[in-house]
């Protein structure tokens, strides 16, 4: 099988489908974002996608963004794990730790990461909070937006 194809296919299914079972054990909120690497190729777009708690300190997330790389129309896809630094603390930041897979793609390219990050979850124990992240995927990556939903 050529590579662009395996990577087209594998990798993207590989991120989907191998969180699947913990999905159903999940607790779920939606997020909304705007995504930007800034070094490397860069590539800016919002996205949407959701997040379970498997845990209470662990959460899943699939995000997926539309957006422009180096200037032309592309998609995004990232699958992270977080871990939640201080989950009990009933703070207004919660600082939290995060690693997974990002792919960026366009008409004739496919770019695969691995994605580290760090971030604050702004009233984590709220219906309608904020987050912000920093950290590497592809580039130096900067993610900020809102999730809605509660945990139970």
């Amino acid at each position: 099988m050529k590579s662009w194809l395996r990577s087209r296919t594998v990798l993207p299914l590989a991120m989907v489908l191998l969180p699947a079972p913990l999905w159903g054990q999940a607790e779920v909120r939606w997020r909304a974002q705007g995504v930007a690497t800034v070094t490397g190729r860069a590539f800016v777009g919002v996205g949407v996608g959701p997040v379970g708690r498997v845990a209470r300190r662990i959460r899943l997330g699939l995000t997926l963004s539309a957006g422009a790389w180096n200037g032309a129309g592309a998609g995004r896809v990232e699958w992270a794990v977080a871990f939640a630094l201080d989950a009990r603390r009933r703070a207004r930041w919660v600082p939290y730790v995060a690693g997974g897979l990002a792919a960026t793609f366009d008409g004739e390219e496919v770019a695969e990461h691995m994605l580290v990050t760090a971030g604050v979850d702004a009233r984590p124990g709220s219906r309608l909070g904020g987050f912000a992240e920093v950290g590497v995927a592809g580039g130096v990556r900067i993610a900020a937006g809102l999730r809605v939903g509660r945990w139970r």
